[in-house]
């Protein structure tokens, strides 16, 4: 923000673009979440003034995250084909990649598997010409999160486990193992796990951009295992994204309201009332937001 109020000072564009980017690719927050859509809004009306198509399609791919964390899902709807418009102009493969994972995204939340599963495979293939990105990881989350709404879960196990063991490198997919074993019905290997992730406050899932989706994975399997204590842990560190749609990454996966999943957690605890208004609150985004797998 001091770097935008400089860039604003001395009136340079250029200088302006960057330090909205970069208030853009900082996290986002229910506190912070109202002034970066502004700022996406107006970068984006900037660079569509002075013609910048590349700057335009990156304001596109930001405001298309915050709409859907939000669950203006219309709106983003409007912005997906947008983007997908503006990146077969630009040729950016980076684009590309973003745009059809979006793409892939709706059509999960819509129920369109098998259009999202081509979509998903399509990033996968054009990220290939990416460097310093985790292409196999990212997949892996759309892969995953697909096979889980088809309840196939039983076919990504063996990877998933393997994966989850490769020490550091596998800590994020821990989270999603636990409730795979979890929707399996093997809920002692889903307690064992879930006991692991708990310890010191969380301490062994990464605070990285998939950090809110292993909450939803650890609160599900906290649920199914009936860990009140766990449940009472995992409720303070989703409370920060009440209202807010659960968003794995950027594009690749999203899961609806959080407040379903504080809801189920609050019902564990015992805690009735906020249960009913945690689900409440997510009926109305959901709904609202037609997407009706969510």
């Amino acid at each position: 923000d001091r770097a935008l109020a400089a860039a604003r000072d001395i009136g340079e564009s250029g200088a302006i673009r960057v330090a909205m980017s970069s208030i853009l690719l900082a996290p986002w927050t229910a506190d912070t979440i109202d002034h970066q859509l502004a700022i996406a809004h107006e970068l984006l009306e900037r660079a569509g003034e002075e013609g910048d198509l590349e700057w335009h399609t990156g304001a596109l791919d930001r405001l298309l995250y915050g709409l859907l964390l939000v669950g203006e899902l219309d709106d983003a709807r409007i912005v997906a084909r947008r983007l997908a418009e503006h990146t077969e102009r630009l040729g950016q493969p980076l684009f590309g990649v973003l745009s059809l994972q979006a793409r892939a995204l709706l059509a999960t939340g819509e129920g369109r598997f098998a259009e999202a599963e081509s979509l998903a495979d399509r990033a996968n293939a054009l990220s290939t010409f990416l460097s310093g990105t985790d292409a196999e990881g990212t997949y892996g989350v759309q892969i995953f999160s697909l096979r889980r709404e088809q309840g196939r879960l039983e076919e990504a196990r063996p990877l998933v486990e393997a994966v989850a063991r490769l020490g550091q490198e596998g800590s994020t997919w821990r989270p999603a193992l636990a409730v795979l074993y979890a929707e399996l019905g093997r809920l002692d290997d889903a307690g064992r796990e879930l006991r692991r992730l708990m310890v010191d406050d969380l301490r062994a899932v990464p605070r990285d951009a998939l950090y809110v989706g292993s909450l939803s994975y650890l609160a599900d399997a906290a649920v199914a295992v009936g860990d009140s204590e766990a449940a009472a842990v995992l409720y303070r560190a989703l409370s920060p994204y009440r209202h807010l749609v659960v968003q794995v990454g950027n594009h690749l996966a999203a899961y609806g309201a959080a407040d379903r999943y504080l809801g189920e957690l609050s019902a564990l605890c015992g805690r009735v009332r906020d249960a009913e208004s945690h689900f409440e609150a997510a009926l109305r985004l959901d709904e609202r937001a037609r997407m009706p797998v969510w």
